[in-house]
């Protein structure tokens, strides 16, 4: 039998964490999210500026710099695009977006992640007209479990019985 030695200077190099693909989510709470691949489009920048189509019901956010903003763009009408604690994440407070006449979105009905697009350095997807509402999963009670255990502990205690003995 012949062994041949496998060493790790000759494996291929291995590519660390795979390029996800570009989605958009509207969170529950009316916070639109970037996934890691999307997001990369907003570093380096704090804002953007949001572009809808009504026909189509195609939104397009395009980063900005608010100390160069493009011809006719007042700082006022750009949107915070928020970073997440390590830096990976992005997003954009939009709850007050989706109540707008134009926009007319019902993000209460559950959160909902939907394929983006990156055209020209801006992230672009299609938001539909309504969801269907998500059904919540049942859970066990917390309680229930907390109750057994009490129970299960208090009958194998000890109990005193009778007035204690004065000598």
């Amino acid at each position: 039998m012949s062994l041949t030695l496998i060493g790790r200077s000759s494996l291929p190099a291995t590519q660390r964490g795979a390029t996800g693909t570009l989605s958009v989510r509207v969170a529950d709470n009316g916070q639109i999210g970037f996934s890691t691949s999307a997001g990369k489009v907003f570093e380096n920048f704090t804002a953007c500026k949001i572009d809808w189509d009504r026909e189509s019901r195609k939104m397009i956010f395009t980063p900005v710099n608010t100390t160069k903003l493009p011809k006719g763009l007042k700082v006022e009408d750009t949107f915070k695009v928020g970073q997440s604690k390590d830096g990976a994440n992005r997003y954009i407070s939009a709850a007050g977006l989706f109540k707008l006449d134009a926009v007319s979105y019902d993000y209460s009905v559950g959160s909902y992640s939907f394929p983006a697009t990156l055209e020209n350095g801006s992230v672009s997807f299609t938001l539909p007209a309504e969801m269907a509402k998500k059904e919540a999963k049942p859970r066990k009670p917390k309680a229930a479990k907390a109750a057994a255990g009490a129970t299960a502990t208090a009958a194998s205690a000890p109990v005193a019985s009778g007035e204690p003995e004065l000598e």
